[in-house]
């Protein structure tokens, strides 16, 4: 009898031991299969998106921290040259020693970075432009002469001035769906790109033998569809603050109110919308020179400094500054509905929808000569938008006044522009 219930004890032991690792594997399996959302993650120096630690190093990508209750990483992607990526919050980043003109996918300093949809319901696509310094485009900016030495400029200069002859830097896709090429200083700035959810976008860029301060640092992040922060389709900007500051292309990054060097160039070829969300219980929006000083009339060998922080084309006569309306045929922003706060403020028509010049006003030169500082110009039409549009060719003859070239007499009609908006 004592030999059963030897075996009787081994038995029930063997088959509660197998029961109790049974019980064990079973816990293991559900940690294994635990799912999360692949969403976008804060890091520890960069915004990712979270993924398995196993899956962020397939992807390429650097583990900056946990995310999903520890169960996931933030995986932070940074594109080399030539590589495609289809993760959300990727990045490009590239230092000076990076960039050359014999580097590049060709040894032409050609570089390429390709991203695609990360799921077939996206809609936008963002790039931050956090760090961005390039080769500027062609300047040409002269020095005041007396009026019995005026100042010759060499032939053709006009319709280089503004161009990016030396670096590149461009966003293409299916359709429209791309960004004006660019080059300079835009820190701070972004871009916005449309997207059907299944092309991709290739981000472009070409490093001339200019000697240059280079470097970018790019965040890229992409929007589903319907999502307010993707902003409207079409709009190559989207700002969403009550408040704000637009700037075009190649205009520095500075507190408003700073003084604007002689030497700020708005870059050529330049056409785009520019879109601003209306925030709820607000009925209009005002656009104003984010540095508004008096200038000198445009006329020859006037000494002014002044510079107000807006200047697209030359002035359209000897003595006005500001140009609006049937006065603004090359360079010139359109506000829609662009009149003065009173009038917009009682939701009624236009003065004027185009403004160009050197200050910005709502008075067109046809029946206003001057006008000694830059006001706001308001509107109550939506969408609220401002539309660029830059020509290919500047004015640049061989008389140095306010008519007859955009560089050389301040306050410029060659720098572009930096406008704080508020919405009332």
């Amino acid at each position: 009898m004592f030999i059963p219930i030897v075996l009787l004890s081994i038995y029930v032991s063997e088959h509660a031991f197998k029961a109790e690792a049974s019980l064990r594997d079973e816990k293991f399996s559900i940690f294994q299969i635990i799912k999360f959302e692949n969403a976008p993650c804060v890091g520890g120096t960069r915004n990712g998106t979270c993924f398995t630690e196993a899956e962020c190093e397939a992807a390429g990508g650097e583990d900056d921290s946990t995310c999903a209750d520890g169960f996931g990483v933030c995986c932070v992607t940074k594109l080399t040259n030539g590589q495609t990526t289809s993760l959300n919050q990727s990045y490009i980043v590239q230092t000076s020693s990076d960039l050359s003109s014999t580097g590049g996918i060709d040894s032409t300093g050609r570089y390429e970075f390709t991203i695609c949809p990360c799921n077939g319901d996206i809609c936008r696509v963002r790039l931050d432009l956090t760090d961005f310094d390039l080769a500027g485009p062609f300047t040409n900016v002269g020095t005041q002469k007396a009026a019995s030495d005026k100042l010759t400029k060499s032939s053709g200069a006009g319709n280089a001035l503004g161009d990016c002859l030396d670096d590149t830097f461009s966003v293409t896709g299916a359709g429209n769906s791309g960004t004006p090429i660019i080059c300079g200083a835009n820190d701070g700035q972004h871009l916005f790109v449309d997207s059907n959810g299944q092309d991709c976008h290739v981000v472009n860029m070409k490093i001339g033998t200019a000697t240059a301060t280079r470097s970018l640092d790019i965040m890229v992040t992409q929007y589903r569809c319907g999502e307010e922060a993707g902003g409207p389709p079409g709009c190559l900007q989207y700002h969403s603050t009550t408040t704000g500051m637009l700037r075009s292309f190649n205009f520095p990054d500075q507190t408003a109110g700073t003084t604007v060097a002689a030497g700020v160039t708005h870059l050529s070829n330049q056409n785009y919308d520019i879109c601003i969300r209306q925030p709820i219980g607000t009925t209009f929006i005002c656009y104003i020179a984010c540095t508004s000083v008096a200038g000198a009339a445009a006329t020859d060998n006037a000494a002014s400094t002044a510079q107000a922080s807006f200047g697209l084309s030359a002035s359209p006569d000897a003595a006005a500054q500001a140009g609006a309306g049937s006065n603004c045929v090359s360079d010139y922003i359109l506000i829609p509905g662009g009149t003065n706060a009173a009038i917009a403020a009682t939701q009624k028509t236009a003065t004027n929808e185009r403004f160009c010049g050197r200050i910005l006003s709502t008075a067109n030169a046809d029946t206003e000569a001057n006008q000694a500082n830059t006001v706001s110009v308001c509107t109550a039409t939506v969408p609220y938008t401002v539309s660029v549009n830059f020509d290919d060719t500047e004015k640049d003859t061989d008389i140095d006044t306010g008519v007859n070239t955009e560089q050389v007499l301040p306050p410029g009609g060659i720098i572009g522009f930096a406008l704080c908006y508020t919405t009332t």
